[in-house]
């Protein structure tokens, strides 16, 4: 039982660690995808 938590847990660092540097690097580049977005009306916020 404690294996399959360590795994589980190693799993989700993981997924965590990969959606972290994705999110930064859409924040990187958040400006340049903005006007293609706004213009088609896909982000109406």
């Amino acid at each position: 039982m404690k294996k399959l938590l360590a795994v589980l847990l190693s799993m989700v660092l993981t997924m965590a660690s990969m959606m972290t540097s994705t999110f930064a690097h859409n924040t990187a580049n958040h400006h340049n995808h903005h006007h293609h977005h706004h213009k088609h009306g896909v982000m109406k916020k």
